[in-house]
């Protein structure tokens, strides 16, 4: 059976990361050359199939994911031109109150669970060059950059990066700067002891009265305060099902504060066990 260019560049891809700890037994650049090679190969029969420009039917705009730069030049290296989604501005992952939020617990409460039914935009990859814009503050789809993030906890993630995750199925939580640390602590702990593929950032544009918020592909969460049950129920239901089945781990980790420990055999079955 022959792969086509596109797996064996994958394949490719895996190997040379998998050989990281003896790449001074590898020659790296001859590796960088035979990918790109096969990515153009790639490019060449997309052509024979559009009649027109290879990458016209590329529902990711003809940028490959989780590549760094090997054909794009520093289309996304996970390094340059980071301010184009996010300037570090501390009030993103720093209350700028005199106190955090006081937890506000009522088990009475109507829990905000709504799925994003506004128009769909497709999950296009963009080079670094090139803004990305959103239409709400807390998108759960969208185009977004090609290296999508390491699971884990950052200082701040913006969504040009966190779409990615979901995805590929993942989990996103969310808390307000100034949500109660007690209430951070137990969404963390929640999050953590139910699946790997998960990342978890402050967002300054959750509300007082829903500081914490879990996303996956076009779904989202508010919630007052963080429940474990709630929490478990979203993730039970929505983890794992974005269009595109990915457990691999990312390259982007600017910020990352805590990696994830992933577990590639991790399935629906046994989320929150």
């Amino acid at each position: 059976m022959r792969l086509s260019p596109t797996i064996a560049a994958a394949l490719l891809l895996i190997l040379a990361s998998s050989l990281s700890s003896v790449t001074s037994y590898i020659n790296i650049r001859d590796l960088e050359e035979e990918l790109t090679s096969l990515m153009d190969a790639d490019d060449d029969n997309s052509k024979e199939e559009t009649g027109n420009h290879g990458n016209a039917m590329d529902k990711h705009g003809g940028v490959p994911m989780g590549i760094p730069s090997f054909r794009h030049g520093k289309c996304d290296d996970g390094h340059t031109d980071l301010w184009q989604d996010w300037n570090g501005s501390k009030d993103d992952y720093t209350c700028m109150q005199t106190n955090h939020w006081k937890s506000q617990r009522n088990d009475n409460i109507q829990w905000d669970k709504t799925p994003e039914l506004k128009k769909y935009e497709p999950p296009t990859h963009v080079c670094m060059q090139q803004k990305i814009y959103y239409s709400d503050k807390i998108p759960t789809v969208g185009p977004h950059r090609p290296l999508w993030p390491k699971y884990g906890e950052y200082l701040y993630l913006p969504p040009q990066r966190y779409l990615h995750t979901l995805e590929h199925g993942a989990i996103v939580a969310m808390f307000h700067p100034c949500t109660d640390k007690n209430e951070v602590d137990i969404l963390r702990d929640v999050v953590i002891g139910c699946l790997g593929r998960y990342i978890i950032t402050p967002n300054k544009h959750l509300t007082k009265d829903r500081p914490i918020a879990l996303i996956a592909w076009r779904q989202i969460l508010r919630l007052p305060y963080a429940d474990k049950d709630v929490i478990q129920t979203f993730i039970k239901e929505h983890a794992f099902r974005g269009p595109e089945q990915n457990a691999y781990d990312g390259q982007f980790d600017d910020n990352l504060i805590v990696h994830s420990k992933i577990n590639l055999k991790e399935i629906q079955a046994t989320l929150c066990t």
